[in-house]
């Protein structure tokens, strides 16, 4: 249990990593279409995410991530052990 806790964070803090530079790196020409297809093609067409250069992109993508996963390891990591140990004594 302590060694898949503590690596909570590093897996989160990845997986977000890897999905915000995809956003980022990949965001379509700031052009107006007309409607929007969905919320994150209007975020990349308002904030202008074609325009970051790509050492931008790496430095938004660690800042979320490191943020990301410190947040899972001070509000998350703590509320799961202690429900995994809540349950724990339950069962035994």
């Amino acid at each position: 249990m302590n060694i898949g806790l503590r690596w909570l964070p590093v897996f989160y803090g990845a997986t977000i990593m890897l999905n915000v530079f995809s956003i980022i790196h990949s965001a379509p020409p700031s052009l107006f279409l007309g409607k929007f297809s969905s919320i994150i093609l209007f975020f990349c067409l308002v904030l202008y995410f074609d325009r970051i250069p790509i050492w931008g992109n790496f430095i938004i993508t660690l800042s979320v991530g490191l943020i990301v996963g410190l947040c899972v390891m001070i509000v998350v990591k703590p509320r799961l052990k202690h429900s995994i140990e809540g349950l724990m004594k339950l069962n035994s």
